[in-house]
């Protein structure tokens, strides 16, 4: 009886596994990427998180949506974007998850997912190889560089977009195939102005587009107008894009906000955009080290720090950068790529098509828009699909050239072992970058003290690691990192601030007055050195210079309610009951809204 079990078993077998085969690469994907983000479930909420999730108060509320996608509205210090649909989504996200970190992180690894799941689908369609498709797919979720986009909380919710994006990629590779063609192009074009509306990394996908229809010859000169009524709509998308956003913030950029230092480093990177690409291809081979700020090799910096014109900045020597070492590498290497791509277009239209995909997606960071940034990892995201692509259809072909046309079966296993390599080192960075991500203090403590080549982007993570002591109260440690960072920087007035509140926390009052006027000193917009101040007239009951100090706070920030209870604090210290009583109406108004 038993053996008849077995056999009855055995020869059910093969009839489950052909039920369940087609979901294997499903299933393998999943668990490689669940397992490599597993750790960040107990992580919380650092850096820019705080402004976009515990302290936006408009994405509390459904009534404001309309003024979130046709005003633009963002944090203070966050403006000069438009992305509407991002906003949104944290709407969406606050009544789902509150202020729960883990309901964001479970949320960004699913859209991860999402987005690994489709480098598959259009891995498969670009190169007909199940085994192709899942080992990309592998490769882009474990993929290190990728945890700014996943696990930084914020910037996952740019990654949000690229959903979209890919959808509407994959949705048009099946356009032909399908009998209603016409309803898949309008899933196309709706994907598309979704996946615009999130962000602006999304714009090359209709370049992108045509450039598929010429690689796999849906597009020739016989049938060119023909294929350009589909091209026509992504045009009438561009410019409803273009009116909504003139209309919400105008001509405003990051540029406009960062100022006029930004402007040197925004023109310095516009010419060497070939280097930056080429820091980022670097990237995608090996993937460390991995950090939140980064320099150019020529020290233009990623974003605009307004005492890098005291500590070292001049304006780079355009005239000769043509002949600059660190230019012509990149020049001669991008070069290369593109004659390869043109040289292998016909016989690999894969493989051209995803190194394609890979260099076109750097266009938005090429400094033709300006950005806050010009360096980040999360720039790497949509050209690592390109990438992977590319990789796991260079080792497949390998394995057959060593196992079937050459036949050297004692190698059978190299590129197997290879590809196992490379799955345990991405899982590894991965799983480290993750834990670095756990608080702030484990984020800016490593790339503070590893970046010792790299003086502005140390000083800038030093700065971040000060202020974190704050948070914390490690107030010892904090005054001790701000005089460290104040021999590199002097004019810095943020580190005078964060120096000024640890010694006010201590009640150390002198020595917090002297500190937080030099922060006013250095940045007479910085409001928080005006409120501390505020505050520090106010314990030495000096209300009227708290009077003066707080109102040119509120002028900053109008509202900030505590800003507005201390400055009754200060009415009510002299003897002002009118003005008091109109500044707890005004506090008592902010708080309900908060």
């Amino acid at each position: 009886m038993r053996s008849n079990n077995t056999s009855s078993i055995l020869k059910r077998l093969p009839i489950l596994f052909q039920k369940i085969y087609p979901l294997v690469p499903f299933i393998v994907i999943i668990l490689f990427t669940v397992f490599a983000y597993s750790n960040t479930f107990a992580n919380g909420f650092v850096f820019d998180d705080k402004d976009f999730i515990l302290n936006w108060q408009e994405t509390r509320y459904l009534y404001n949506i309309p003024s979130l996608i046709f005003k633009g509205d963002l944090p203070d210090g966050q403006q000069g974007v438009y992305r509407p649909f991002r906003s949104l989504l944290y709407v969406i996200s606050y009544r789902l998850w509150g202020l729960n970190p883990l309901g964001y992180h479970l949320q960004a690894l699913l859209i991860h997912l999402i987005c690994t799941l489709f480098v598959f689908l259009i891995g498969y369609e670009l190169t007909k190889n199940k085994l192709i498709s899942t080992a990309a797919a592998v490769l882009f979720g474990l993929n290190p560089l990728h945890t700014e986009s996943i696990t930084f909380l914020t910037t996952s919710f740019d990654t949000a977009g690229i959903i979209f994006f890919l959808m509407a990629f994959y949705l048009y590779i099946k356009a032909e195939e399908s009998r209603r063609p016409l309803f898949v192009y309008l899933g196309v074009y709706i994907n598309t102005f979704i996946a615009i509306m999130f962000y602006e990394m999304t714009f090359t996908l209709p370049i992108l587009l045509v450039l598929y229809d010429i690689s796999f010859k849906r597009l020739t000169l016989k049938n060119i107008k023909q294929r350009l009524i589909y091209y026509l709509p992504f045009i009438l998308i561009a410019i409803i894009y273009a009116l909504l956003r003139l209309n919400a913030i105008g001509f405003q950029s990051r540029l406009n906000l960062l100022g006029k230092t930004y402007i040197s480093v925004y023109h310095g990177a516009r010419i060497e955009s070939p280097e930056l690409i080429f820091d980022y291809l670097k990237q995608l081979i090996y993937p460390q080290p991995l950090y939140t700020y980064y320099s150019l090799p020529s020290h233009i910096t990623q974003l605009y720090v307004p005492f890098y014109n005291k500590l070292r900045f001049s304006d780079p020597a355009l005239a000769n950068i043509i002949f600059y070492f660190d230019f012509l590498v990149p020049i001669a290497t991008l070069s290369l790529l593109i004659g390869i791509i043109l040289l292998i277009f016909q016989r690999y239209p894969a493989v051209s098509f995803s190194l394609s995909f890979m260099l076109l997606s750097y266009l938005p960071v090429m400094s033709i828009f300006p950005q806050g940034s010009i360096r980040n990892d999360k720039y790497n995201y949509l050209a690592s699909v390109g990438f992977c692509i590319f990789l796991a259809f260079i080792l497949y072909k390998l394995h057959i050239l060593i196992t079937k046309i050459l036949k050297l079966k004692y190698l059978s296993s190299v590129i197997p072992a290879i590809f196992l390599s490379l799955c345990i080192m991405y899982t590894t960075f991965t799983l480290v970058r993750n834990r670095e991500y756990k608080n702030e203090v484990s984020l800016w403590t490593r790339e503070a003290y590893t970046q010792k080549d790299d003086i502005p982007a140390e000083l800038l993570a030093k700065n971040n690691l000060d202020a974190s002591y704050l948070e914390e109260k490690k107030f010892n440690q904090g005054i001790i990192l701000s005089k460290q960072i104040l021999k590199f920087a002097p004019y810095d007035s943020m580190t005078h601030l964060n120096l000024g509140t640890a010694y006010l926390d201590k009640h150390e009052l002198n020595k917090a007055q002297k500190e937080l006027l030099l922060s006013i000193k250095y940045d007479p917009t910085n409001y928080r050195a005006y409120a501390s101040l505020g505050s520090l007239n106010l314990i030495k009951k000096n209300y009227n210079a708290a009077v003066i100090d707080l109102k040119k706070a509120i002028k900053l920030d109008y509202s900030n309610y505590s800003l507005h209870y201390n400055l009754y604090l200060a009415y009510q210290g002299l003897n002002k009951k009118k003005k008091a009583e109109n500044e707890f109406k005004i506090t008592e108004k902010l708080e309900f809204l908060d």
